[in-house]
């Protein structure tokens, strides 16, 4: 059961960061952003934005490099779901915030309270 709940939600945030960020080109589709790609990827998107997105981009990025997951889902989703970012900046949000769900789904599975608690926490809002 638990373990459908946590498919449930990784599927469920894997979509919402498909909706967020919309299709630059027909048919495309995104995938997670691995993570050495991360750096390189948000600073080209977000080297134009203002300094408060470009702030909460580099705590994204730490989130991301420490493995801080939970932290690091929180940011990218609020990144992703700034209404000012331009088609870029949102495909890029939604890659990392896909790329930050997969690895609080591991970490959750691997016993780290503070991912399955924001998973549940997720779940609830649902």
């Amino acid at each position: 059961m638990k373990k459908n709940i946590i498919s449930s939600l990784v599927c469920a945030s894997v979509l919402g960061g498909l909706s967020l960020a919309g299709c630059s080109k027909e048919g495309a589709v995104l995938k997670p952003l691995p993570l050495a790609e991360a750096p390189q990827a948000f600073d080209q998107a977000f080297k134009k934005a203002n300094a408060e997105t470009q702030a909460s981009v580099r705590e994204a990025l730490e989130a991301l490099r420490t493995t801080n997951s939970p932290k690091a889902v929180i940011l990218l989703q609020t990144l992703a779901a700034d209404a000012n970012l331009t088609p870029a900046q949102q495909q890029v949000a939604a890659r990392g915030l896909m790329t930050a769900n997969a690895m609080l789904q591991a970490a959750a599975t691997n016993g780290d309270s503070a991912a399955a608690e924001i998973q549940q926490i997720r779940s609830q809002e649902k």
